[in-house]
């Protein structure tokens, strides 16, 4: 805070006696320009009252923070008076101060009065409790023309004070958000704010969990405030709309009084040239009617010397007669002289009084310009009368439009959320049974086929044993045959060498040759056949190991497929109780925050013994005072009365004794 708001609740204490608080002090000292945060602070109702002259008299804080200060019903009381005169004032924060009673009615008070507050907070208090002092809160609700945001989360708000606060959103134009979660509204509230947003065009966020509503209800209001926000939306596009074509109309406008001053400023300048041709053409008619005067006064002074002439010389007749003549001569000189005078200064008028025709021609062409430009001037206000009843009838258009989609879509999403909820009861109910016959079928399975592993083993060791001594014997009937054939073919190369050399001399052993070669070639096929029943006795072990392979192979897959199956139900289990685990949390979150709840009332049911205690100590000890001041009044009076009879035994004895008596 700033240093002369310190100094002021510094000078405040002094003056009114009071304990200066040094964590308020230091609050002070620590604030920036714009925010006072007295969170957890215990504030006593003389520091409020001095609070509340400072806050009244600054105008810096824009954003102040009282959270679980427990104030004072007192002390809140002072703190809102001053608030509803306060203009600067955008946030407050009363969270947790147990604001009960006429505090309610203090804060409805503020709320009509102030004109500048747009969030308050009144999170964790006891608003729900009194019915008579919420009625008045909101009824400064539905008066207060700036606020924007109001947060009533766990204040035990009942369905009665739901419909007094569906009375004030009914009335209020400028609330955006509103914060009722965890009350006790139920669904009687839920409907009476249903209504309310039926009147309300302003809402546009409203939260309402834990309160026991219906999802049903909870979605229409959820559904009415959105259509608020939508509405809210289109009317500011509107808005920015009808700014663009009123900066266009007014850029328009601004051209055509830029042309019409242009056109102004050429007339005026023509007006100007023609008045200073006007004082040209009376300036030269003057001089001429002043000539004019001069030869008049001329011919008169002439006349008068002629009838002075004729007076004086009458005898003189014959020259007065000659000189008449010239001076008749000299008259019509003159006289033609005016007439020539007179002549050139009607065609000087003339000329004079041609110009001024063509002037006042040109100002009447401009006049028709000036015409010609107001009605273009009119024809682009129409056009943009047009253009804004075209754009009203398109933001109908798209707002009808935009209600039809919207209510499909609302239609479609509770049909679809209907048979998604059914669909997923009925599938979490398979899949429950599933889970547990599929666990021990899979327990049951695995363990068989463990057993099958284990037999296929050792079945498959002893093919392989089996497969390996074939394998030998036929390496071994291979290489006898290979011997056989070998040696047949060396004694067959051998015998063709004598037959060659000797073949004349051995055609008597051709036939003895020939058989011995049938009994060779009998001895290769038994050989062969030999070799072929070996081979096939080998490829019946390969085709049934083949065979295991194959079912080894599909017993694997079957196992690792189960295995993903069992993997997939142990993940569905783990996010199961990972949801579970998450709910747990929230129940405890909430217990942690009922149990925060009790702590604080048992505080404040304790601060509230200690202070009725100290209350009856101050109540006893007054007594007590009150006794020793009476025992001390009687030992007065009875020390006066004894003084009293004392005296008047000494002044009138007779008296003293009739007072004993």
């Amino acid at each position: 805070m700033s240093r002369p708001e310190r100094d002021s609740y510094l000078n405040l204490c002094d003056a009114n006696k009071v304990l200066v608080d040094q964590n308020v002090l230091r609050a002070l000292s620590n604030a920036n320009l714009t925010s006072l945060d007295l969170s957890g602070l215990s504030l006593t109702k003389e520091t409020c009252e001095i609070l509340s002259k400072v806050l009244i008299s600054t105008t810096v804080f824009h954003d102040l923070n009282f959270t679980d200060c427990l104030l004072p019903p007192r002390g809140l009381a002072s703190i809102l008076k001053s608030l509803s005169h306060v203009s600067c004032l955008k946030h407050l924060d009363l969270k947790g101060n147990n604001i009960s009673g006429s505090s309610i009615a203090k804060l409805g008070q503020m709320l009509s009065n102030n004109s500048s507050l747009k969030r308050i907070n009144l999170e964790w208090n006891s608003l729900g409790l009194f019915p008579e002092p919420f009625k008045e809160f909101c009824s400064g609700l539905s008066k207060n023309s700036c606020l924007e945001d109001l947060d009533l989360q766990n204040n035990r708000l009942t369905p009665e004070c739901a419909s007094m606060l569906s009375n004030a959103l009914s009335s209020n134009k400028t609330l955006r958000s509103l914060d009722v979660r965890w009350n006790e509204i139920g669904w009687q509230g839920g409907q009476y704010i249903y209504d309310a947003l039926q009147a309300n065009s302003s809402l546009e966020c409203i939260q309402l969990q834990g309160n026991c509503i219906p999802s049903d209800l909870m979605q229409a209001i959820e559904q009415c405030s959105s259509h608020n926000l939508s509405r809210h939306k289109v009317v500011q596009e509107c808005s920015v709309r009808n700014q663009l074509l009123a900066k266009h109309v007014r850029r328009v406008e601004a051209k055509r009084t830029l042309e019409i001053e242009s056109l102004a400023k050429q007339n005026e300048e023509i007006i100007k040239e023609t008045e200073i041709r006007l004082n040209t053409v009376e300036e030269v008619l003057n001089e001429k009617n002043a000539a004019l005067a001069n030869a008049q006064v001329q011919i008169k002074s002439l006349q008068v010397e002629l009838r002075k002439q004729e007076q004086m010389n009458h005898e003189l007749k014959e020259l007065m007669e000659a000189e008449k003549e010239g001076k008749q001569f000299q008259a019509d000189k003159h006289h033609a002289d005016l007439e020539k005078l007179k002549k050139k200064c009607n065609e000087d008028i003339q000329q004079l009084e041609d110009q001024l025709e063509i002037i006042e021609n040109n100002l009447l062409v401009e006049k028709g310009k000036v015409a010609d430009l107001s009605k273009k001037l009119m024809l682009a206000e129409d056009e943009v009368r047009s253009l804004q009843a075209n754009q009203s009838g398109l933001i109908d258009i798209e707002r009808k439009r935009h209600k039809d989609e919207m209510e499909l879509s609302n239609k479609e999403h509770e049909g679809k959320y209907d048979r998604a909820q059914k669909e997923f009861d009925e599938r979490m109910n398979s899949l429950k049974t599933d889970a547990l016959r599929t666990q021990q079928r899979l327990t049951d399975r695995i363990s068989s086929l463990e057993a099958s592993i284990f037999d296929l083993e050792r079945k498959l060791s002893e093919q392989s044993a089996h497969a390996a001594h074939m394998s030998q014997e036929l390496a071994r009937s291979s290489e006898i045959t290979a011997l056989a054939v070998q040696e047949a073919k060396e004694k067959e190369q051998a015998r063709i060498k004598i037959v060659e050399e000797n073949l004349e001399t051995a055609r008597d052993g051709r036939l003895r040759a020939e058989k011995q070669l049938e009994t060779v070639q009998r001895n290769m096929a038994l050989l062969q056949e030999q070799n072929n029943s070996l081979i096939a006795e080998l490829g019946e072990p390969q085709r049934k190991l083949a065979q295991l392979h194959e079912e080894l192979s599909r017993e694997r897959d079957i196992v690792s497929r189960l295995r993903v199956e069992k993997n997939e139900e142990v993940s569905r289990a783990d996010a199961r109780k990972a949801d579970a685990d998450r709910l747990q949390l929230e129940v405890d979150s909430l217990n942690r925050q009922l149990m925060e709840m009790k702590n604080l009332h048992l505080v404040s049911e304790q601060k509230w013994k200690e202070e009725r205690e100290k209350v009856h100590a101050e109540l006893v000890q007054k007594e007590r005072d009150i006794q020793r001041i009476r025992s001390d009044e009687v030992e007065r009076a009875a020390a006066l009365y004894s003084a009293f009879t004392k005296y008047l035994g000494n002044v009138h004895p007779s008296s003293t004794s009739f007072l004993i008596k």
